[in-house]
């Protein structure tokens, strides 16, 4: 629990910027690319099959047993890698045009918190759509639908992916948070600036930063038999009047009515 440390280092002399655990995998995100330990950080191995080699690993995030990294090299172009194979090869996803601080998922669609704001992928990363641009973002946290995401003079929030944002930092003495935590139903923050007086970690529970009728939106495909390739979307939403709506279809098209028509231009396959 702390009270003593050793160092893990061998094999890893470079700037080490991120660390994600995947089974008994640790993986290292450094200045000089991607490093695996099978062994607690006894040894490490360079795993960069597939990274460009100038670029820095900023952040990692696993889902699904599927390790992402975050890479760049500078502030010209940012990419996205994943791997399945623990890290003996990359792909890339696409990139934007700024340095990554955080990545978070919502279902398949992939955040991206930026030095140059949030950018939104559908697509497992093939394109980028802007989602915020008003700041840097060094922290995104996932609860249910809602969007949690730090600037540096702020916490705000979205139910919409990203459409709209609202202040979430009601309540902070500091303005300036550093890091977010979720644990028992309430958020935590660490915040402070030099001056303000509200150094230290600050809770809140979650109960007062999500309505609860933001996670009633529920709907199921069902095919028609009469007609080939059409489908019926069975809305099921529920919750307390008025309600809005929105349906992102996959292919860069939403709509904000309860019941919509769609048409895709090609074949695929679309994440609704």
């Amino acid at each position: 629990n702390g009270n003593t440390w050793t160092a893990a280092n061998n094999g890893l002399d470079t700037f080490v910027n991120a660390i994600a655990v995947c089974g008994a995998n640790v993986f290292a995100g450094t200045s000089a690319g991607v490093f695996l330990s099978g062994d607690t950080g006894q040894t490490w191995t360079a795993v960069n099959n597939g990274i460009t080699l100038n670029h820095n690993i900023i952040t990692f995030a696993v889902k699904d047993s599927i390790i992402y990294a975050g890479a760049s090299n500078g502030y010209i172009s940012t990419s996205l890698y994943s791997t399945t194979d623990n890290g003996s090869n990359w792909i890339s996803h696409g990139c934007t045009n700024s340095t990554p601080y955080t990545i978070a998922f919502i279902g398949n669609d992939i955040f991206i918190g930026t030095y140059n704001g949030i950018f939104l992928s559908t697509d497992n990363g093939a394109n980028f759509l802007t989602r915020n641009i008003s700041s840097s973002f060094k922290n995104i946290t996932i609860v249910g639908n809602t969007v949690f995401a730090m600037k540096p003079t702020g916490l705000v929030s979205s139910t919409d992916s990203g459409y709209v944002w609202n202040n979430a930092s009601d309540g902070f003495i500091s303005p300036v948070i550093h890091t977010l935590a979720v644990k028992g139903g309430n958020m935590f923050a660490g915040v402070g600036l030099i001056g303000y007086g509200g150094d230290g970690v600050w809770k809140r529970p979650l109960s007062e930063m999500i309505p609860s009728w933001h996670c009633s939106a529920a709907f199921t495909l069902s095919p028609d038999s009469l007609n080939q390739h059409h489908w019926f979307v069975n809305d099921s939403v529920g919750g307390t009047p008025p309600l809005t709506f929105l349906w992102a279809w996959g292919d860069g098209s939403f709509d904000s009515v309860a019941y919509p028509s769609h048409t895709y231009n090609t074949a695929g396959y679309y994440n609704i």
